[in-house]
């Protein structure tokens, strides 16, 4: 399908390259090793030859439903998509103010150590994660294979990478990642920056699975008692939604603040009425700096083998990163 045909007869899947540019500088956090060091450059970032492009999907496709659109064009498996992923990955938009990002990293742990009400809430919440854990896991092979053959694409794999990991005995060695391979985020809209994709293979995937889950779980749980009420949406189920609207266009408390990830909203009750309003955190993951995971360990700290797994998926992020090139798969970053 050409660019600008009509978005809801059948179309073909495009790939295609980014073409926007943005100011990007430094992180500082980057640093090749040295056998690949001549594939990275600090000011340019990916330093791969050029590639061929990558072809058309030759299968069209129709789409129906709430959405009834699809550009057609998505972002190709390219060494220039590559280059562009890795600099958003590794690298960070130049602050109109200089400094302005160590200042958050320092207000950040700041807030941690000193907040009245976060300690307060940490607090409640680290003993009611302690109390609901020694219920609620007894096995963790039960769990752990429970949690890999839920339905996934890959849940044969799963099962097949949890057993090998179960006879080796390193069922309790949180160490089943030993580098990442980056790539690409495929059949992603071409409208945004490109991003990368870190594939820590299927043992990687596992680890953490089913504790995420339940933290999420009991994080939706948990009540806190305070002149507000703070809710982690877990689920789109609509029974929940329904509550989360109605709670939004009614707080009960003098303010309601319902959250997913860095999606939420804000209801505060005012003299003349309520104010409502989205609170769209931009450039969120910039935010989860050291005080973010000391804060997840602090959570599970009264569950020991629980804390193993937090603290080995936290150590997943300072893993080797692998980038394969498109145009020669002998060109490797590390």
């Amino acid at each position: 399908m050409p660019a600008g045909a009509h978005r809801i007869v059948p179309y073909r899947v495009l790939p295609t390259d980014c073409k926007l540019d943005k100011p990007f500088v430094d992180s500082g956090k980057f640093v090749p090793t040295t056998a690949t060091a001549k594939f990275y450059n600090v000011d340019t970032g990916l330093a791969f030859s050029e590639d061929d492009r990558e072809k058309p999907d030759g299968l069209y496709k129709t789409v129906f439903g709430p959405v009834v659109c699809h550009a057609g064009l998505v972002y190709g498996a390219s060494n220039h998509n590559l280059r562009l992923a890795l600099t958003r990955l590794t690298k960070v938009r130049e602050p109109e103010i200089v400094g302005l990002h160590n200042n958050l990293e320092d207000n950040q742990k700041l807030f941690f150590k000193e907040d009245k009400h976060l300690k307060t809430f940490l607090q409640g919440f680290t003993e009611f994660v302690t109390l609901r854990f020694s219920q609620d896991v007894q096995d963790f092979e039960k769990e752990l294979m429970d949690y890999a053959q839920q339905p996934h694409a890959k849940r044969k794999a799963r099962i097949r990478a949890l057993k090998r990991i179960i006879s080796e005995g390193t069922l309790f060695d949180p160490a089943w990642t030993r580098k990442a391979k980056g790539g690409v985020k495929r059949r992603e809209w071409g409208v945004k920056y490109p991003r990368m994709v870190n594939d820590m293979g299927i043992e990687g995937s596992l680890f953490c699975g089913f504790i995420f889950d339940k933290l999420k779980k009991y994080l939706a749980e948990y009540y806190s008692h305070s002149k507000c009420e703070e809710q982690f949406v877990k689920t789109p189920d609509l029974n929940v939604l329904t509550t989360v609207f109605q709670k939004l266009v009614s707080p009960e408390k003098r303010m309601y603040f319902p959250y997913f990830s860095d999606d939420s909203c804000a209801s505060i009750r005012c003299s003349d009425g309520v104010f409502m309003a989205n609170v769209d955190i931009s450039c969120c993951d910039g935010s989860n700096g050291p005080a973010v995971f000391e804060a997840m360990r602090s959570v599970v700290s009264g569950v020991p083998n629980i804390k193993r797994f937090i603290d080995g998926a936290i150590n997943q992020a300072s893993v080797k990163l692998v980038i394969t090139s498109h145009g020669n798969q002998q060109d490797k970053l590390t």
